[in-house]
């Protein structure tokens, strides 16, 4: 059982279809289920408490988001500017219940 959110470091490049970004953007890639580190105090008491159902209940996000400039080389040897979100840290995040409830 993993703990803490996945990180995943990646590069990309940028491209509109016309023009495409001369450098890669190094980005991180939020995946995967996790648990809330800081409302584990004990393995033990983790074992018991929670079960495979309330895992699914966490999962990472992007946390630390920056917006970031980013020049584009045109086939036609022009440029273009293109601001673009860059993820930089990710969270571990309950999701929300879609649930209809009742009353």
């Amino acid at each position: 059982v993993q703990l803490g959110c996945t990180e995943l470091r990646a590069k990309r490049y940028i491209s509109d279809g016309f023009c495409t970004s001369m450098k890669a953007i190094k980005e991180v890639v939020c995946a995967g289920n996790c648990l809330p580190i800081r409302d584990i105090p004990w393995y033990a008491e983790f074992i018991k408490y929670w079960s495979r159902d309330k895992y699914r209940d966490f999962q990472c996000e992007e946390d630390v988001v920056r917006r970031k400039k980013v020049r584009l080389l045109c086939q036609n040897g022009e440029y273009r500017s293109y601001k673009i979100k860059v993820v930089k840290s990710c969270k571990c995040k309950r999701m929300r219940s879609i649930h209809n409830k009742t009353t």
